[in-house]
């Protein structure tokens, strides 16, 4: 019993010292030259590092050369394995705003170690509320409207079942 004991130990403290001495400034770093590969920029203002977690003050995020969207503000956490980014008063270009005219108050991703392919995304703004998920392997993304307020400009993107309106793409 001693000896599981002692394993268990050595393992919480691995686990431990990974979170506290991870480079979450690289982690976000390495995130942003695969964006960049894709197309898409991030401008930021701030960074900001914590033990297991960074902060992003006034980003600005680019596809191609072009402004798509402002994001107030950005955290964070790798917990290793379970990794959660929650982005909060996202504002849409104003040369978006035709398509999009909302402005979305919150969006969390999650990445959890049961689900390994997928992440789990939760989303509240003018619309009302989204919960989905994104596949990597199928590279697909079903989001569902479980509250809608205003999906006027929205709903030529929507598709409407008995459970009510969702957003189903391959991207």
């Amino acid at each position: 019993m001693q000896v599981v004991g002692k394993t268990l130990v050595f393992v919480m403290a691995c686990w431990i010292g990974a979170v506290l001495f991870m480079p979450t400034k690289e982690i976000y770093f390495a995130i942003e030259r695969v964006l960049a590969a894709k197309g898409i920029e991030i401008n930021e203002k701030s960074i900001s590092e914590k033990p297991g977690r960074f902060d992003i003050d006034g980003a600005t995020l680019f596809f191609e050369g072009m402004p798509i969207a402002s994001v107030e503000h950005t955290e964070c956490r790798c917990m290793l394995p379970y990794i959660r980014i929650s982005l909060s008063d996202i504002a849409p270009d104003s040369e978006l705003k035709r398509m999009f005219p909302g402005k979305i108050s919150r969006i969390v991703l999650r990445y959890l170690p049961q689900h390994l392919s997928k992440v789990e995304i939760s989303a509240e703004g003018s619309f009302g509320k989204a919960e989905g998920v994104f596949d990597f392997v199928t590279r697909r993304i079903v989001l569902r409207i479980v509250e809608a307020k205003e999906i006027g400009a929205l709903r030529s993107y929507l598709k409407h079942d008995k459970k009510g309106w969702y957003y189903d793409a391959r991207l």
